[in-house]
């Protein structure tokens, strides 16, 4: 999803829920860090993952609101961490893009769509 999004300047929400936990991301192509510069290592296999009907809720619901922000035009990059357990919202400031004014070329969203690959010039 990421990889076709970003190739395509495709604005995205990054919705996730395992066990009592939950992430929710705004990603907007050259605007926010897309889901590879979040995340630089893909997992290796598949599993199945338990989670509990709350924390799916809590997720869509924030996710939600990401869409209300995009279409208000209120791109915030930040990573809301949703707890079940401990019945907490965290919003985790996008390091990147502080840093995107100096080092947007380094970003692999950046380089899926200048070269269409995640990988750089060779992909």
């Amino acid at each position: 999803m990421n990889k076709y999004c970003v190739s395509r300047g495709l604005p995205w929400i990054y919705a996730a829920a395992e066990e009592l936990y939950g992430y929710v991301m705004l990603i907007v192509p050259c605007r926010t860090a897309c889901l590879s510069c979040l995340y630089s290592v893909t997992p290796a296999e598949r599993r199945e993952i338990p989670v509990i009907g709350p924390a799916v809720t809590m997720v869509a619901s924030i996710a939600t609101m990401k869409l209300l922000e995009l279409v208000r035009g209120e791109i915030k990059s930040e990573l809301t961490y949703v707890d079940c357990r401990e019945l907490t919202i965290e919003k985790l400031p996008d390091t990147e893009e502080r840093k995107l004014s100096r080092m947007w070329q380094h970003m692999p969203c950046v380089r899926v769509i200048l070269y269409g690959s995640l990988r750089g010039r060779a992909g």
